[in-house]
């Protein structure tokens, strides 16, 4: 029983001490977001405990497509920080088709611990607080 105890005990200081693999909710996350109907495409995911950075192209420059997009972003975000919950906060790269910068935005992990999508009140909540946060480059 002391023998299974002390095996458990290590393989969980292992999975401490080697740190937490994000490569698959990185992918995962850079499918969802190409492949939504949105004008979201070179998408690359970085996760980890201090941040999570979304750096993305997009081909609009329509108001309302970009708010689109940045809700696409924001939900990805969102299911990332409820299914680790120990991750960093957001920081989104807009980028023209050309890859250069055209703005930055952020979310802090804890406007979306608790988000539920379909709460179009909570949603609208979240996107006015993101979009004060916005800084063109």
């Amino acid at each position: 029983m002391k023998t299974i105890l002390g095996m458990l005990l290590l393989i969980a200081a292992i999975g401490i001490t080697t740190g937490t693999d994000y490569s698959e909710i990185e992918m995962i996350g850079e499918d969802v977001l190409e492949d939504n109907a949105n004008d979201i495409y070179k998408v690359d995911i970085d996760v980890s405990s201090s941040r999570v950075l979304i750096d993305y192209r997009t081909g609009t420059a329509d108001a309302d497509e970009i708010a689109e997009d940045i809700g696409a972003v924001i939900g990805t975000y969102a299911y990332i920080v409820q299914y680790y919950g120990n991750v960093g906060d957001l920081i989104a790269k807009i980028r023209a088709p050309s890859g250069e910068l055209v703005a930055t935005y952020s979310c802090k992990s804890r406007w979306v611990d608790d988000l539920d999508p379909a709460d179009k009140e909570m949603m609208v909540d979240i996107l006015l607080k993101v979009t004060n946060t916005i800084e063109l480059a």
